[in-house]
């Protein structure tokens, strides 16, 4: 993980600009520093509002008091979810308790 030069937030590397403040992320800005899982913070998300976000050293996640595995989280991203649909799944996992499955075709099915 990397530090923002302005705020000094944890940021990774891939970002282009900090989540906390949006300041764009300079290729100067390699700094390393240390983190203690599981990393805790506050994020103001364009998607879900502002959360409360906790992160494991697996890679999982819980925002705002859902559970997220890391299976999922790679699972989002390789689908390339847009925001609505990142927010429904959100919302659902909260309103269920739920674990994301695989996608299905359920049109094969009889």
């Amino acid at each position: 993980m990397n530090q923002c030069n302005k705020c000094k937030a944890a940021m990774n590397e891939r970002w282009v600009s900090c989540f906390v403040c949006g300041c764009p992320i300079e290729k100067t800005q390699d700094a390393s520093i240390e983190i203690a899982f599981p990393l805790s913070f506050v994020m103001d998300s364009a998607v879900v509002g502002q959360v409360r976000v906790e992160v494991f050293e697996d890679g999982g996640a819980i925002v705002d008091g859902v559970t997220y595995s890391n299976k999922e989280i790679k699972d989002f991203l390789s689908r390339g979810l847009g925001g609505d649909d990142l927010k429904r799944i959100h919302e659902v996992k909260r309103k269920f308790k739920g674990i994301l499955v695989p996608q299905v075709d359920l049109s094969q099915s009889e």
